[in-house]
């Protein structure tokens, strides 16, 4: 009996749970993501304007690249998330 009320319990309990954690990594993430936008943002005017060197566009480029890693795992985390309440 007590496995039984385990086994019909227990799914319904960590299912949520589950889809809440890749909600709160995924929302971290796109917070991540989004603050990087600004001094990427910034390193890219320096460079393009002509007064920085090759440094400002180097850490353009890392920028772009973390902001993108960060934006694309944090749109992963709430689709994940989609997909696990919905089966």
């Amino acid at each position: 009996m007590i496995k039984k009320f385990i086994q019909s319990f227990l799914p319904a309990i960590i299912k949520p749970l589950h889809s809440l954690w890749n909600q709160m990594i995924g929302f971290l993430f796109l917070v991540i993501g989004l603050v990087a936008v600004r001094s990427t943002w910034a390193r890219y005017s320096r460079w393009a304007s002509g007064q920085g060197e090759f440094s400002d566009f180097a850490a353009f480029v890392c920028g772009a690249v973390f902001v993108i890693l960060g934006l694309g795992f944090g749109i992963h985390g709430f689709w994940k998330a989609r997909r696990i309440s919905r089966s």
